[in-house]
């Protein structure tokens, strides 16, 4: 008999703005279907993200909860020297090591942050995919 929390596994995607070398941007990418963890991120830009060693950029998945306010850290990438993202290829976002920051509820809100370090990288913008798995598969 099938199961009534089919399916095991949702991907939420957004696109994500570009922004410039010294801009920040906090893109909404959606509202969580279920109970469950966070599983992957993953960011595709549209064209080569090349880390650099002072004036950098980090990308971060928070859930901001169902209010809005929250600052659970599920996943965050420094984009320093030695550091690329591929134009038009998946590139992961690690996940936070902390199971509290990757937990979820239903109707909990997700936000895509890309934030500059001193006078930082311009970002490409492009595709940002969560994944989210259910916390009961029976």
């Amino acid at each position: 008999m099938p199961s009534s929390t089919a399916p095991y596994e949702r991907t939420i995607e957004a696109d994500v703005a570009a922004c410039g070398a010294a801009v920040d941007l906090t893109t909404p990418i959606g509202t969580v279907p279920f109970d469950g963890v966070i599983s992957a991120v993953t960011y595709v830009p549209t064209a080569v993200l090349t880390g650099a060693a002072t004036n950098s950029r980090t990308l971060s998945l928070f859930n901001r909860g169902q209010a809005g306010a929250g600052t659970a850290k599920a996943a965050t990438k420094a984009f320093v020297a030695g550091v690329d993202a591929p134009a038009n290829d998946e590139t992961a976002i690690t996940l936070s090591v902390m199971p509290a920051d990757l937990a979820v509820v239903a109707g909990d809100v997700l936000d895509f942050e890309s934030l500059h370090v001193l006078t930082g990288l311009a970002d490409p913008g492009g595709l940002v995919r969560v994944t989210i798995s259910r916390a009961n598969k029976e």
